[in-house]
């Protein structure tokens, strides 16, 4: 884990349950923008990044859009589990697993584990549609995250 590897190394916080916390370790490990974190439009994110990467600077509230998600508070994500599982999405609603519509006419963006972007359409009821009525948090049997709940870390709001 990247924490482990720089933890002694860094005056950077990197704990915490946002995605924002998730993405200052890869600050710490050399990320040297903060621009690539930041999602346009999205109603909850919209400070753009200042580029201030000291402790207690780097990736402020507001300046990140993408919620992280992870197969379980223990395993994280990584790149021995099913490749076709989402590792970040935008724009999400905060505290939910549902999208809003409106940055993106009614579309939200999915980024895998193994490396493509999908671009689904959001139903009405705010959930991402995937494919034969699913949605991308169901689980079950044939479902990328199979009987697991998958854990979602949103990016902490400001703008």
């Amino acid at each position: 884990m990247v924490r482990a590897a720089i933890e002694g190394d860094t005056k950077l916080t990197l704990s915490g349950t946002s995605s924002n916390a998730m993405f200052r370790q890869l600050i710490a490990y050399g990320v040297g923008s903060e621009d690539i974190f930041f999602v346009p439009d999205h109603p909850e994110c919209s400070k753009k990044p200042d580029g201030n990467m000291r402790p207690g600077k780097a990736l402020e509230a507001g300046e990140n859009g993408w919620s992280y998600i992870m197969l379980d508070v223990d395993t994280g994500q990584n790149t021995s589990g099913n490749p076709g599982r989402p590792v970040l999405a935008a724009p999400m609603r905060i505290g939910t697993d549902q999208f809003w519509s409106e940055p993106f006419g009614d579309k939200g963006i999915i980024l895998r584990l193994d490396n493509s972007v999908e671009v689904p359409i959001i139903r009405k009821d705010g959930r991402l549609s995937v494919g034969n009525g699913k949605t991308l948090f169901d689980t079950g049997e044939e479902r990328v995250w199979g009987p697991v709940s998958p854990v979602i870390l949103h990016p902490e709001p400001g703008g």
